[in-house]
C-alpha cells in the first residue's frame, strides 16, 4: 500500500508495526525504522513503535540464542 501511494492517505504506517510483530517480521520492522520514509514522519516518538521495535529486537535475540544451542 505504501508503494502505491507514499503519502499514506490510509494511515498504514500507524498500524504496520502491529502487523509486522504479529507476522513475526522483525527484520522488516527494524529496517523500516531506519528508512527515510519513517525518519521523515517522526513516527519513532509514538509509543506503539517504541514498544514493537524493542519487542522485535527481543525476538531476534531470542531466536539467535535458540539457534546457538
Amino acid at each position: 500500500m505504501l508503494k502505491l501511494d507514499p503519502s499514506d492517505p490510509l494511515g498504514v504506517l500507524y498500524l504496520i508495526d502491529t502487523y509486522a510483530i504479529r507476522a513475526r517480521q522483525c527484520e522488516f520492522l527494524i529496517d523500516l525504522t531506519y528508512s527515510k520514509m519513517f525518519q521523515d514522519r517522526s513516527l519513532s516518538y509514538l509509543p506503539n513503535f517504541a514498544m514493537h521495535v524493542a519487542l522485535a529486537k527481543f525476538y531476534l535475540e531470542k531466536e539467535g540464542q535458540e539457534a546457538s544451542l
